[in-house]
């Protein structure tokens, strides 16, 4: 079985990752770390609980949410407990 492709984004802030997708979870290589993100993870909890979109990722650290913008390039990583949320955009 081949490899799944790796994907590349630039955010603000001067943070990058690369983004490596298999089934229901993403592997995270970002200049903050490693992080391995699930799709149906339970929702961070807030007031009234969020609910997951589609293309979110999550785990008890961060979220990602991918295929943004007019284009699909695009993704926002967001860290709950610094608060932080980042835009990115995918190297072509």
């Amino acid at each position: 079985m081949p490899e799944p492709a790796v994907q590349r984004y630039r955010c603000e802030a001067g943070v990058e990752f690369s983004a490596r997708f298999s089934g229901e979870s993403v592997a995270l290589d970002t200049t903050r770390g490693y992080e391995l993100l699930f799709r149906d993870a339970k929702p961070q909890t807030t007031n009234p609980p969020d609910t997951p979109k589609p293309n979110e990722y999550r785990n008890g650290r961060m979220s990602a949410e991918f295929n943004l913008g007019a284009n699909g390039r695009e993704a926002l990583l967001r860290y709950p407990l610094l608060p932080l949320v980042l835009r990115c955009v995918k190297d072509q």
